[in-house]
């Protein structure tokens, strides 16, 4: 299970890496060296070992990216799944660090960094159920599950099946009104 987790990590990963380097490509020609990617992921607390597997993801596209003559550095910073610490962490890696491209992880990060890019040319690619956040910035784009989308295909199957009549326990937060809307839909 760890194993098939990895690969989906990795692939994931790999996929937001290669992204900003076709972002990165597209806007500043063909220089090669020099980009920096900051990371926000869980690297203390309870979901360290979520943290740790990005961490690795990440470096194994690093060095894949390396072998095809791509330099890119990467800033791990610690999310500690709470919007404070996502926050100051895209706070450090903007100013500090100067990333030319953010990858965060779940939804207190993708809500808090957003209000830390306004106004910069950042790229912003974050991992979680969460779409408000796609709407703060045109240079955020996410990956994970869309619920809107999941719910809708899930009540057409339901409805395809000739079932009439369905219960739903909605979670109060953005995805359960998400997956609502997708329902009646």
């Amino acid at each position: 299970m760890k194993k098939i987790f990895a690969l989906g990590m990795l692939l994931v990963l790999g996929g937001v890496l290669g992204m900003g380097y076709v972002f990165f490509a597209r806007s500043w020609g063909d220089d090669r060296d020099g980009q920096t990617i900051g990371i926000i992921t869980p690297l203390t607390g309870d979901l360290t070992y979520w943290g740790g597997s990005t961490r690795l993801g990440a470096e194994l596209a690093q060095r894949e990216l390396a072998q095809q003559g791509v330099q890119i550095r990467l800033v791990f910073e610690d999310g500690q799944l709470s919007a404070d610490s996502a926050m100051s962490a895209a706070r450090k890696l903007r100013h500090v660090d100067q990333v030319q491209a953010i990858y965060s992880e779940f939804a207190p990060a993708a809500a808090a960094v957003p209000l830390v890019l306004d106004g910069s040319s950042i790229l912003h690619v974050y991992d979680a159920g969460l779409m408000s956040s796609l709407k703060e910035r045109p240079l955020i784009y996410k990956t994970y599950i869309d619920y809107q989308l999941g719910c809708r295909t899930l009540a057409e199957e339901i409805q395809r099946r000739g079932i009439q009549k369905v219960g739903v326990l909605q979670l109060q937060l953005e995805p359960g009104e998400l997956c609502l809307k997708g329902i009646r839909e």
